[in-house]
């Protein structure tokens, strides 16, 4: 789901994207292997990436963060 909200030279971001997996193995802490670094929770609910997006566009200057969380970027990016 992708939302944005545009306030004059401001505009606003949010994105989330979830899932479900269940694997028929008994898996040791509900953990997938490792190589499946995006979806590895196994059994539960879980949020794979949120984010929260602001920017700025003025004639001659721009602005952009974000700030994300789940598990794509715990497993992808802190590895």
């Amino acid at each position: 789901m992708f939302i944005t909200l545009t306030l004059g030279p401001f505009t606003f971001g949010l994105y989330v994207e979830s899932y479900y997996s269940y694997d028929f193995n008994n898996l040791i802490n509900n953990t997938k292997p490792s190589f499946l670094y995006s979806f590895n929770k196994n059994n539960e609910v879980s949020v794979n990436l949120a984010s929260i997006k602001a920017s700025y566009a003025a004639s001659r200057f721009r602005a952009n963060l974000a700030l994300a969380e789940g598990t794509y970027m715990k497993n992808q990016l802190c590895s």
